[in-house]
């Protein structure tokens, strides 16, 4: 197997697994693989766009039960009023 197969085969899926974690980098590769002919643009952004996606909506939720877990008073909203008496 020589790199072009292994793009051709493996592109899609890497760019999946590559925006979910990082993103950038990943996606400027795809963009030159796709400019090269080894993959199709309209695959390469719906791939991007899905891992992305993932990958953000993941770390958001899981950085927010980070947050509520081991700082309960950073999120708005979370701390109880002290109701001010005269």
């Amino acid at each position: 197997m020589d790199l072009q197969s292994i793009i051709e085969n493996y592109g899609y899926a890497a760019i999946l697994i590559g925006t979910f974690l990082e993103g950038e980098t990943i996606l400027v590769l795809a963009g030159l693989a796709a400019h090269q002919g080894y993959l199709v643009l309209s695959w390469v952004i719906l791939a991007a766009f899905v891992g992305s996606l993932c990958g953000d909506q993941l770390f958001f939720i899981w950085d927010a039960n980070t947050v509520r877990r081991y700082c309960p008073g950073a999120l708005p909203g979370s701390r109880k009023r002290k109701k001010f008496t005269k």
